[in-house]
């Protein structure tokens, strides 16, 4: 989703598979209910802003149907997937490094997924 010049550049949007209680037929409040994917993905925003150069980023998080996390990056047309909520600082630092070293490489926009979810490494797919 390309940012809007209509508001501020940095928002980052959450979509996917959230549940905000509403089934049972009570009404929603102006406070967000205790789901956890929301709460994961509220860490998920925070490990985000707190990495300066992924705040510049990084556009979106996506809950995807497994209840893992997926974000977009701006400039980089493949599909980032961090997995749960562990070690997102970790995680993040290892997507830098490498976004820095392939994203001027023309072998960058070759990819379709970039995978985070494993311990001390990427594991990327070729389109």
């Amino acid at each position: 989703m390309p940012p809007s010049k209509g508001y501020t550049p940095h928002l980052l949007i959450a979509n996917g598979n959230f549940h905000f209680g509403n089934e049972a037929g009570h009404q929603l409040c102006d406070t967000l209910e205790a789901d956890r994917n929301i709460i994961n993905a509220m860490q998920v925003n925070n490990a985000i802003e707190r990495n300066t150069f992924m705040r510049s980023c990084i556009g979106q998080i996506h809950c995807n149907s497994q209840n893992e996390f997926e974000i977009s990056a701006r400039g980089l047309d493949a599909q980032i997937i961090l997995g749960d909520t562990t070690q997102l600082d970790d995680k993040l630092r290892r997507l830098e490094a490498f976004m820095k070293q392939q994203i001027t490489k023309e072998a960058s926009r070759h990819w379709k997924t970039i995978n985070l979810k494993y311990k001390n490494q990427i594991v990327c797919t070729k389109r």
